[in-house]
């Protein structure tokens, strides 16, 4: 089956007659979970759009300012709003249940801690009711395998998004990419209805696509989903672990470039021996995107920030596949082992602070 392009500026824009009915349409509430800068993105071209019948978000840090003043976002293709209100805001899915709305779609915008407690899962269950779709928007791979296990009858899409954005300030995001790139794919159930599942990811690329976001349906996205993560595996975890950007880090020395390509040499090696259909030109693809590409990963935000990263959705889980498939993965053995370290040190400031004395 072809990707279908539902993206603004694509030649050929599809849309299922499934998705034209207007009760789907203006019926639809749906809950982003996690404000930060994807999740603020994304939350505003579907308040923006005006496709559904309410956005409600669940902003666990940011909630106070939000409610307060509204978001701020500042992007090339959507402009600069300032003070954008969203139907609720709520502090936790507990609150957001509450409300006593049936969501339709939860949308996953949360940092990918696979080792976070509360887990995903538990956070999410008082929003997950039985017509719910769960959508991830989120860095890594390896989300989909607890929540399919806890909601075995619920439609889970993953996602892989292009889409650059920072948040400068609280309640302050920054687009720094000139235009969004979501590309979306059921991870498909055999215990839900194939038609049900397909009906679910139309109704939902065309509200985003209505709403003037670029967005891309395949039948299988876990290659995308793939080099996307091995992309991350280099650019967020060497810029959380120098503390510089890209640009800043090739610049230090000549061994720089090599250890990304290390990295990106061993995702790949990993992905082929799962047999994942990833490119052959993945490797120097992602090469040049990482010579030439602006910007500020969030993993080193969160490092400067001394806050959780996405260490294991990044890194681990493409590690762990190598292992398990007796594959030689040792760049991302020591880049793995050095962000834990430095994790444990944001994690134990006293700790940490008394073994450089002692």
């Amino acid at each position: 089956m072809q990707p279908r392009s539902y993206g603004v500026g694509v030649a050929s824009i599809f849309v299922p007659p499934s998705a034209l009915s207007s009760p789907l349409m203006t019926d639809v509430d749906v809950l982003v979970f996690g404000l930060g800068a994807l999740g603020s993105t994304y939350a505003y071209i579907l308040q923006a759009g005006k496709q559904v019948r309410s956005v409600s978000v669940v902003a666990r840090s940011n909630a106070e300012v939000v409610q307060a003043k509204g978001l701020t976002l500042r992007s090339e293709k959507f402009g600069v709003h300032e003070g954008v209100r969203f139907d609720a805001v709520y502090p936790n899915c507990e609150e957001a249940a509450k409300s006593g709305l049936s969501f339709s779609y939860v949308i996953c915008a949360n940092k990918a801690i696979l080792d976070s407690n509360p887990s995903l899962e538990d956070m999410l269950r008082p929003v997950v009711g039985p017509d719910a779709v769960l959508v991830l928007i989120q860095n890594g791979i390896g989300q989909e395998d607890a929540l399919r296990e806890a909601f075995p009858t619920t439609t889970i899409i993953a996602s892989t998004v292009w889409t650059g954005a920072r948040t400068v300030d609280v309640g302050v995001v920054e687009v720094f990419t000139p235009t969004d790139s979501l590309v979306l794919g059921v991870h498909w159930s055999s215990d839900i209805s194939r038609a049900r599942q397909q009906s679910q990811i139309d109704i939902l690329a065309s509200i985003l696509t209505k709403s003037n976001a670029s967005v891309t349906v395949k039948e299988d996205v876990q290659p995308d989903r793939c080099v996307k993560a091995i992309w991350n595996s280099a650019w967020n975890t060497l810029t959380a672990l120098t503390q510089l950007r890209t640009r800043d880090w090739i610049a230090t020395s000549p061994g720089a470039r090599e250890v990304a390509r290390g990295i990106f040499i061993e995702g790949v090696r990993v992905a082929k021996g799962k047999g994942i259909a990833i490119p052959d030109d993945t490797l120097e693809t992602l090469m040049i995107k990482y010579t030439t590409l602006e910007g500020f990963s969030s993993m080193l935000t969160d490092s400067l920030n001394e806050k959780p990263m996405e260490i294991e959705a990044i890194l681990g889980t493409i590690m762990r596949e190598g292992n398990r498939l007796g594959l030689p993965v040792p760049t991302l053995k020591i880049i793995y082992t050095l962000l834990k370290a430095m994790e444990w040190k944001h994690a134990h400031p006293d700790e940490a602070r008394l073994a450089m004395i002692g």
